[in-house]
């Protein structure tokens, strides 16, 4: 099972050409061969055959390669019955094994290269059936749990989905190694699996017992005939080299605004990418590459062509909008109030961070800024339908307050925080001014007369806890002060 998070992963997608995983290793329950086939163009010639043998090899019963290391481990028999198979290293020139150490009743084997673990399934009713992760250095196997039940079936890590597939007879089983949990999807194909290999995001090469080597489309969920005499009971196959792979940082289906990175899963000297097929130009010939549109990407590297990336690239809103004044000049403007304008070209919903503490949905709102500062506004526009976000920042600049400060001190409010009722004091020079009472999305919650002899309050009880703003004024001069309601 991963342990590792799945946002740490490089995503692998895509596939161009068979150049540099041409090499197709077979065995077979009943021969005692290794025999190699050259898939070079879609053909499927025999290239070589190597006779198995060393650490008591009777049967050959599944094979897969560590694209890591370049090492090939063999599941196989050595004369004492399915309950003692064993696991080896088998060196693919001369057909030796040289023994790991027993695995017990399994069947078949599976490598996720991006953690480094070998996988089998249960063979039979000997052992308990699903997935089990095999220690490389003594053959021992660990039942995982929560895997699906079931025997035989041919294991292979589809690394475009970050899964285990298990081919059975009537279905394809993917289990995410991360959760465990796992998915199913029915076709025609009768026979027992017997090997599989993944081609590309969308085929499978899958082989059974006594059937055709067959592609299998999981998009259309259509078999193709590739090979019909693919050999006498062959049991398991994986192709010998490790192929050239483009990762993307973020997946194969992101944001605009998020972007991703390419990157080959080996370094060279001379890079050249291709988009859709042809190289791009002006040519781009460094190791990495961010892709600004939708399609398949793969990269020529030291002229070793490599297998090719899909990607979806989201459209994000572009985001802009006006900031009416800004600068904020408090000696011409006492009120500080700044328009917001939206001019994104697209998007549905809105979210204001005015850089004061106050927030809000509005997409064109209004504020008041009565502080000598310099605040810095974020607005975030989301597009509902694709879920794709992006902001843009803008900082308000206030200036100074030439006879606000004055003025303030000519009144007090008490008690602020409140938890409802607020008082209001004025000296005569403010006898007669309106106050209002607005919440933070400029609704008028109270208006009244400030009278210095009779005393002035409102009160906020029925309000819910938050922010609002006193305006006070009498035409020509506002100021306006924060109250708390706790």
């Amino acid at each position: 099972m991963k342990t590792k998070l799945l946002s740490l992963m490089l995503f692998v997608i895509g596939f161009t050409s068979f150049s540099q995983n041409n090499l197709l290793y077979t065995i077979s329950r009943n021969v005692d061969s290794l025999v190699i086939y050259d898939t070079t163009g879609g053909t499927f010639n025999i290239y070589a055959s190597r006779f198995i043998s060393g650490a008591g090899h009777t049967k050959s019963i599944g094979l897969v390669l560590n694209p890591n290391s370049n090492e090939m481990f063999i599941l196989f028999e050595d004369g004492n019955g399915e309950g003692s198979r064993r696991i080896g290293s088998i060196d693919t020139l001369t057909g030796v094994i040289t023994d790991v150490g027993m695995v017990g009743n399994m069947q078949h084997l599976a490598y996720d290269f991006t953690t480094s673990t070998l996988y089998s399934v249960g063979a039979n009713a000997g052992a308990i059936a699903g997935l089990y992760e095999v220690d490389q250095s003594t053959g021992v196997a660990t039942l995982l749990p929560a895997t699906p039940g079931g025997y035989g079936s041919a294991i292979v890590y589809d690394y475009y989905i970050d899964s285990m597939t298990m081919a059975r007879s009537t279905s394809f089983h993917n289990i995410n190694l991360t959760d465990l949990n796992s998915s199913s999807v029915s076709h025609s194909f009768t026979d027992e699996g017997a090997g599989a290999v993944i081609i590309n995001d969308s085929i499978t090469w899958v082989y059974g017992r006594a059937g055709p080597l067959r592609a299998w489309n999981k998009n259309t969920l259509i078999y193709t005939d590739l090979l019909i005499d693919f050999g006498n009971s062959t049991h398991s196959m994986t192709f010998g080299t490790p192929p050239l792979l483009v990762t993307s940082s973020n997946g194969k289906e992101f944001c605009s605004a998020d972007g991703t990175v390419l990157s080959t899963s080996s370094t060279g000297t001379t890079y050249q990418w291709g988009y859709n097929g042809s190289p791009i130009v002006p040519a781009e010939t460094n190791a990495t590459l961010v892709p600004t549109l939708s399609g398949t990407y793969s990269c020529m590297v030291d002229g070793k062509l490599s297998l090719s990336i899909t990607i979806n690239i989201l459209p994000s809103p572009v985001v802009s909008f006006t900031a009416t004044p800004n600068p904020v000049d408090l000696a011409v403007d006492p009120t500080g109030n700044v328009d917001f304008v939206n001019t994104s070209t697209s998007g549905h919903a809105y979210d204001w961070d005015l850089g004061n503490g106050f927030t809000t949905m509005t997409e064109n709102p209004s504020f008041p800024y009565t502080s000598v500062g310099s605040f810095m506004v974020t607005f975030t526009v989301t597009d509902t339908i694709n879920g794709c976000s992006a902001s843009m920042t803008q900082t308000i600049d206030v200036n100074n307050t030439t006879g606000i400060a004055e003025i303030n001190d000519e009144f007090s409010i008490y008690p602020n925080p409140t938890n409802g009722k607020v008082s209001v004091k004025v000296n005569s020079e403010f006898d007669g001014y309106t106050a209002t009472v607005l919440d933070m999305n400029g609704r008028e919650l109270n208006s009244f007369i400030l009278n210095k002899s009779t005393g002035n309050s409102f009160n906020l009880s029925n309000e819910t806890s938050g922010v609002y703003l006193l305006r006070i004024s009498n035409g020509d001069i506002e100021v306006f002060q924060r109250i708390v309601k706790k």
